[in-house]
């Protein structure tokens, strides 16, 4: 993954994660939300086209950089073109129907809240920041922000209102085949996120435990290998020069150059 990649990625999650809450929040009237009226829940406003447009024509980008110019052929790369790919069909798809699965779609975009510390993570990297207690910090909220957007809340909303939603309408045939087909592609699309961000989480677990322990000062010493391997071999060839010294024999270092003793050369 190339350097572009993260830096436009950190721009890109702030502005999702602010229409995400937005669409949710602030736009239906009389204090009511996404979570609390049915209505809300169901009738698309500017604020969720614009969100989807604005994540859709990144992910567009992403992908012409990755493919055309940097040719990238990595798994990672390809994971990132087949999770580009199939988020800009089901968000195009669910546009044309303009109902609840558009604002489900938006509300997904808060899970960038984690996208934010990750790309941020990613660019201390690479300017030498990585030993820094700002670069630890950033880690564990990275840590918090996984655990809260992509897990817990993706789960709430796609058990609490996404699914309950689709049964409802479904049962009340409410829906052409067409728009089934959509749903059921948005709901595979859901579940594979969730499964996947559950898997990574897990393996964030050791990364946040060792942050924890560098920023309390208990992390545990490791012992270095190569540097013990090295005075290991300073002292070997410190005790090989004191016996050829006694000898009288010529000792060459690495470089071929002659060790001096304490008598002289024979030749």
């Amino acid at each position: 993954m190339d350097y572009r990649t993260y830096a436009l990625s950190f721009f890109h999650a702030p502005i999702a994660v602010f229409l995400a809450v937005a669409a949710m929040f602030m736009v239906c009237e009389d204090g009511k939300n996404v979570f609390n009226d049915g209505q809300c829940f169901n009738t698309v406003r500017y604020v969720h086209i614009w969100s989807l447009l604005n994540t859709c024509a990144y992910f567009m980008q992403d992908l012409f950089f990755l493919i055309f110019v940097i040719g990238d052929t990595s798994t990672m790369a390809y994971q990132t073109y087949a999770h580009h790919a199939v988020a800009i069909l089901t968000f195009y798809e669910t546009a044309y129907f303009m109902d609840w699965m558009m604002i489900f779609g938006c509300m997904l975009l808060f899970v960038e809240i984690s996208t934010i510390f990750l790309s941020l993570r990613t660019l201390m990297f690479y300017h030498g920041y990585d030993k820094t207690m700002f670069y630890n910090i950033n880690a564990l909220l990275t840590f918090i922000t996984f655990l809260f957007g992509r897990v817990i809340y993706q789960i709430f909303i796609t058990f609490y209102l996404a699914l309950p939603r689709l049964y409802n309408e479904i049962s009340d045939k409410k829906m052409g085949t067409v728009q089934v087909a959509v749903s059921l592609q948005l709901g595979v699309m859901v579940m594979g996120s969730i499964a996947l961000n559950c898997h990574w989480f897990m393996l964030m677990l050791n990364t946040a435990m060792r942050a924890m322990k560098r920023i309390s000062g208990t992390e545990e010493q490791k012992p270095n290998i190569e540097k013990k391997k090295m005075l290991e071999m300073d002292q070997l060839r410190s005790d090989e020069l004191t016996d050829d010294s006694e000898s009288g024999d010529v000792r060459r270092s690495r470089n071929g150059m002659p060790i001096a003793t304490d008598k002289p050369i024979q030749f």
